[in-house]
């Protein structure tokens, strides 16, 4: 069982969505090739462009949090990490002009390439 602190996120068409938080991994066999599934629990942001037409800014650019979950599972390959990020649909809230809107819920999926490197393991 490993313990992470980091982020991860998706930025697309000027939009960005990201986690960042506590990540637990385990892993199935500990050694050179091993399947491992994890769990990051933390705050999720959602920020959306400013958009500009002739000069003029037509919509502000907004930020949102909320609470995230993300889910993982993928391969260890000798410390090199393969795998597939699954965030649980957040609900985020924006202040447009004093109205309060709510978003339906947005998540995402992140397919990753990492490394693992202890410095506390035997």
């Amino acid at each position: 069982m490993s313990a992470i602190l980091g982020g991860e996120g998706i930025i697309t068409d000027n939009y960005g969505l990201e986690l960042f938080g506590v990540k637990g991994l385990y892993r199935v066999n500990p050694g050179g090739v091993s399947p491992y599934v994890g769990l990051t629990v933390g705050a999720a942001r959602l920020t959306t462009p400013e958009v500009t037409v002739n000069g003029q800014v037509v919509s502000e650019g907004l930020s949102s949090t909320g609470f995230g979950l993300g889910l993982e599972a993928g391969i260890e390959l000798n410390g090199v990490l393969i795998g597939i990020d699954y965030m649980l649909p957040t609900k985020f809230s924006f202040d447009v002009a004093g109205t309060t809107t709510e978003s339906g819920g947005l998540g995402g999926l992140i397919i990753h390439l990492g490394y693992r490197r202890g410095f506390l393991e035997d």
